[in-house]
C-alpha cells in the first residue's frame, strides 16, 4: 500500500488529499500513472519514425528525379551525337559525289583537248606531207636536168603546163615548213593543256584530302 501511495505521489501533484476507496482502483491509478510516460515516449518515437520515413521518401523522390534528369540528358546527348554523325556522313557523301563529278568533267575536258590536239597534229601532218610532195617534184627536176629535158622533149605541152601550174620551190618549201611548224605548235599547246589539267586535278584532290584531315 505504501508503494502505491509513493507511486501516486511521484506521478504528479494532486488537488486535495488522496482518497483510496479500494485496492483495485489504487492499483489501476498507479498503473495508469506509470504507463503515462511510456505512452508519451511511444508517441514521440512514432512521430520521429514518421518524420524519418517522410524524409526518406522525400530523399528517394529527389533521387528518382535526379536519375530521370540524368537519363533525359544522356538521351539528348546521344540523339544530338547521332544527328551530328548522320549530318557529317551526308556531308561526306555529298562531297565525294561532287569530287567524282569534278573528276569526270576534268577527264572529259582532257579527252576533248587531247582529241583536238591529235586532230590538229594530223591536219598539220597531212598539209606538210602534201606540201613536201609538191616541193619534191621541182627539186627532183632541178637535181636531174637531163631527165627533165627528156620529159619536156617528149611532151612539150604537158611540161609547159606543169611548169606554169607548179609554184616556185622556195615558196612551196616555205609553206610546207609553216604547216609543219603549226602542227608542232598545236601539239605542244595540247600537251601543255593536258599537263595543266592533270596538275589542276592533283591540286584539287590534295586540297580535299587536307580539308578532310583537318575536319577529322
Amino acid at each position: 500500500m505504501r508503494r502505491v501511495l509513493c507511486a501516486l505521489r511521484a506521478a504528479g501533484p494532486h488537488q486535495g488529499p488522496l482518497t483510496i476507496r479500494g485496492p483495485t482502483r489504487a492499483y489501476a491509478a498507479a498503473a495508469a500513472a506509470a504507463a503515462a510516460p511510456a505512452t508519451l515516449q511511444q508517441q514521440q518515437q512514432q512521430q520521429q519514425q514518421q518524420q524519418y520515413m517522410h524524409g526518406l521518401q522525400h530523399q528517394q523522390q529527389q533521387q528518382q528525379q535526379q536519375q530521370q534528369q540524368q537519363q533525359q540528358q544522356q538521351q539528348h546527348v546521344l540523339s544530338s551525337r547521332a544527328r551530328y554523325m548522320l549530318l557529317r556522313r551526308n556531308m561526306k557523301k555529298c562531297t565525294e559525289q561532287q569530287e567524282q563529278r569534278q573528276r569526270q568533267q576534268q577527264q572529259q575536258r582532257a579527252a576533248a583537248a587531247a582529241a583536238a590536239a591529235a586532230a590538229a597534229a594530223e591536219r598539220a601532218g597531212t598539209a606538210g606531207a602534201s606540201d613536201l610532195q609538191a616541193v619534191s617534184a621541182p627539186l627532183s627536176a632541178a637535181a636531174d636536168p637531163a631527165a627533165a629535158a627528156a620529159a619536156a622533149a617528149t611532151d612539150p605541152g604537158a611540161a609547159a603546163a606543169a611548169a606554169a601550174a607548179e609554184p616556185e620551190p622556195a615558196a612551196a618549201g616555205g609553206a610546207a615548213a609553216a604547216n609543219i611548224g603549226y602542227g608542232a605548235a598545236a601539239a605542244a599547246a595540247a600537251k601543255q593543256v593536258l599537263l595543266l589539267l592533270i596538275l589542276d586535278t592533283e591540286q584539287q584532290q590534295q586540297q580535299q584530302q587536307n580539308k578532310w584531315c583537318c575536319c577529322c
